[in-house]
This record gives C-alpha cells, sequence and structure tokens, in this order.
C-alpha cells in the first residue's frame, strides 16, 4: 500500500512529459527513413549532441521548483530531448558507429525502452522501506551494483518476453489474451498471496492507509467545476436542514461519517472544495462562507480544524454568521501525536518498541488555550472529543487492532466512526436550534 501510493505520485506526472514523446515521434516520422538515418555526413554534429547528453544531467535539477530553468520538467529536459533527437535524426560518425563503443551503444539502444520502462519500479521495490515515501538514492556501492544488475536482468526478460513478441508477433490477440489473463489472475489471487505473506496484524496497519475516502469534492467535481467554493456531499432530495461543512483536512478525514449521519438526519451537507478554507493566505475567507451560505438557503455551519486560532478567522466567521442569523458549531480537534501511528504500531509488532501514550489531561492541555478562546465567542456551539477518543487514555486502535489513524493526525474512516454518537448530537442540536459546550 505504501509503495503503490509512492509509485502513483511520481507518475501521475507521466501526461505533462508526452512532448517529450512527440519531439522523438516527429524526428523519427520526417527526419529519418522508417528510423534510419537519411544522411550521414554530419555525423559530427551527432557527435556533438551526444556529449551534451553526457554533460547535461551533471547540472542541478529541481524536481518540485516552477521555474523553466531550474525545475522539471523544464529546458534541461528540453534540452536532452532535443540532443536525443539530433543523434537519432543525424547518427554519428561512421567510425563511432563501428567502434566498440558504438557496438555497445547501439546494444543498450536496442534494450532502451525496456530499461526506460522497468527501471523505477525495481528501483522503488529495491530500497523500500516502510512509511519513508519513494527512497531514489542508494547508500552504497554494492547496493548501486546489485541494482545494475537487477535493471538489466528484468530489462532483457522484459524485452525478449514482452517488447519483442508485441512487435513481430502475427497474432497479437493471443498475446493480448495471455496478458488480459495474467492481470486477471493478479487481482484474483492478488488479494490472497497478502494476506498469506502478512499477519492479520500488519494487515490492519496496511489498511489504515487506505481506510479514507476520496479527497474533498473529489477530482471531477474540480474538474467540471473549477471555481465552485463548495460541493454537495450528501444525496438527501429534500433536506430538513442544510449544514456547510468547514475546515482544512482534518475535516476531510471526518466527512464520510459525517456525511452518513447526515443522510440518515435527511439533512444536506455542503464542503468547501478548497482545503484551506478562512486560513491565513487562502482565497475563501469567512465572508464568502457567508455569501455562499445565504445563497444556499444554509442555516448552519460546522467547522473542524487542526491548526492553531490565530491562523483562522474563526471570529470574523461567528460574528458575520451572527448578523445573518447563521448558526456555527465548532467539533474540537482530535488528539495529536508525536509520530505516525501505522508506524509506529509496524515498529511495536517488529522491534517490539514502545507504543505512544497521551492521556485526557495532555490532550486538554494542548488545547487548553484554543478552547478558551472559542469560549470568549457568542453564538458558537462547541463539542468536545476528549470524552470520546480519551478515558483517560487518547485511543489510536480499537480492541481488535483497528487503527484511527492513517498517519499522526488524521482520523481513518474507522476513527471517525467513534464521532457518530457525537455527530448525532450535533444534528440533533442543529434540529432543537440549541448550544453545546
Amino acid at each position: 500500500f505504501c509503495l503503490s501510493r509512492g509509485l502513483g505520485d511520481v507518475y501521475k506526472r507521466q501526461p505533462f512529459r508526452l512532448w517529450e514523446f512527440l519531439i522523438g515521434f516527429g524526428v523519427a516520422t520526417y527526419f529519418t527513413n522508417h528510423g534510419n538515418v537519411k544522411n550521414n555526413n554530419l555525423g559530427w554534429i551527432g557527435m556533438i549532441a551526444l556529449l551534451s547528453l553526457v554533460f547535461i544531467p551533471l547540472f542541478d535539477v529541481e524536481e518540485e521548483a516552477q521555474s523553466f530553468i531550474t525545475g522539471h520538467p523544464g529546458i534541461y529536459a528540453l534540452l536532452v530531448s532535443i540532443s536525443t533527437g539530433i543523434v537519432l535524426a543525424i547518427g554519428l560518425p561512421r567510425k563511432i558507429e563501428t567502434s566498440k563503443i558504438g557496438t555497445a551503444l547501439e546494444l543498450i539502444g536496442k534494450y532502451s525502452y525496456s530499461i526506460y520502462l522497468v527501471h523505477f519500479p525495481i528501483i522503488i521495490l529495491f530500497l523500500y522501506q516502510p512509511f519513508s515515501g519513494s527512497i531514489l538514492e542508494t547508500t552504497s556501492l554494492s547496493q548501486t551494483l546489485l541494482l545494475v544488475i537487477l535493471i538489466s536482468i528484468f530489462s532483457i526478460l522484459f524485452y525478449r518476453l514482452i517488447e519483442n513478441p508485441i512487435q513481430h508477433s502475427k497474432n497479437i490477440f493471443n498475446f493480448l489474451f495471455m496478458m488480459i489473463a495474467a492481470i486477471v489472475v493478479i487481482l484474483l489471487f492478488g488479494n490472497n498471496i497478502q494476506q498469506a505473506k502478512y499477519s492479520d496484524e500488519k494487515m490492519k496497519i496496511f489498511n489504515a492507509l487506505e481506510d479514507r475516502s476520496s479527497y474533498r469534492c473529489g477530482k471531477l467535481f474540480r474538474i467540471t467545476n473549477p471555481t465552485a467554493i463548495a460541493c454537495k456531499i450528501t444525496n438527501t432530495e429534500e433536506p430538513v436542514e442544510k449544514i456547510f461543512l468547514i475546515g482544512n483536512s482534518h475535516a476531510d478525514s471526518i466527512k464520510t461519517t459525517f456525511t452518513s449521519v447526515a443522510n440518515n438526519s435527511n439533512a444536506s451537507v455542503y464542503f468547501t472544495v478548497a482545503n484551506d478554507p478562512m486560513m491565513t493566505g487562502s482565497k475563501i475567507q469567512a465572508e464568502d462562507i457567508i455569501q455562499f451560505s445565504l445563497e444556499m438557503d444554509i442555516e448552519n455551519i460546522v467547522m473542524h480544524y487542526k491548526v492553531d486560532y490565530e491562523k483562522i478567522a474563526i471570529r470574523e466567521l461567528v460574528e458575520l454568521a451572527s448578523k445573518n442569523n447563521i448558526a456555527v458549531s465548532f467539533i474540537m480537534p482530535v488528539p495529536i501525536w508525536d509520530v505516525h501511528i501505522p508506524k509506529a504500531k509496524l515498529n511495536y509488532i517488529e522491534y517490539n518498541e514502545t507504543l505512544p501514550i497521551q492521556t485526557q489531561k495532555d490532550y486538554q492541555n494542548k488545547n487548553k488555550e484554543f478552547h478558551q478562546e472559542l469560549l470568549t465567542m457568542k453564538n458558537i456551539s462547541i463539542y468536545r472529543v476528549d470524552n470520546i477518543l480519551c478515558d483517560p487514555l487518547c485511543k489510536f486502535q480499537d480492541e481488535k487492532g483497528n487503527l484511527f489513524y492513517f498517519d499522526d493526525d488524521h482520523l481513518t474512516i474507522t476513527g471517525s466512526k467513534t464521532l457518530e454518537g457525537l455527530f448525532k448530537k450535533v444534528f440533533s442540536d442543529i434540529k432543537k436550534g440549541t448550544k453545546r459546550l
């Protein structure tokens, strides 16, 4: 689960590299004779381009930078693509092509696409460590050499068993059928193999990483409604109440259970598209929340955050809401841990490391100033969570070992279900028009 998430973070950027493939396609189509060099008289230019391919990777590239100069994709990626295109179109000097170096380069070129496809998954798999993200750098020469050997072996196998048969198979449908059959087998039996490999305790740890809903309003809504401030996350057709759920990623982690309770209470819930409403620097501020509420006839706002009070315009929202006869409720932050809960649980199982401990008193001390600040505001209902999640020790798992957190502070869907009774109380009080401290 950790591994697939790490791979996804990298491969999600692949559509933005389409232009690199198009350069190669254009060169092959318009500047070569079915892939062969048309005119070898300018081979010295190809040699210069090849040398540039050796030196360009030595320049520092910042993967996350937005600059066209230092970031990626950027000018260095463009130079690499153009240099490669020149080599393909013009070729190299005849002496180089017929030399041992040329023969070696030709062999690498033969397997280059297979190398491209298999190298990254092998690196990620080989260097993988639980909960450490994508590790891309080796720590020793022996590790590097072993990686090179593994990439070489799997590249050859991939070329001979998949790439080459696809290119030369007279009956491609038989090959595709075998590939589809293999995928079906993996999907059907992969989960059973996984369960056989890991203990029930470890499977519960891995399951916690996936025990969450889609992000905010979902990608499709953001694409079809790029300017929307919020989305409706319930399926109630004729709601008795309309509620606006406001908050950052912590509100996102409770929205599934909150929505379930809302549907059962015949209420509609709207949720902010952005992850930082009313926070410092956010495009959505208190007046935007109130304006949307008035437009949609929403009379109740429920907030849930983790961030310090100074970074959220809560007081401003409460004052504006009061002027417009909109009720405001605040669900207190959930307990936050000093360690990554799934990782701490795995270390406890494998290395007998101590599990984290947090008491209800610890939680109250951490949130005392924030809670007192909320109490100074008028026309706001405050709902505590510590009397549910801490008794007196704060819980990060249930009696069966199912985790309540997928990191150090965000609830899983399983964890949010422990607050189901609290959410029912919120909806009940909204219908009654009462407050809860």
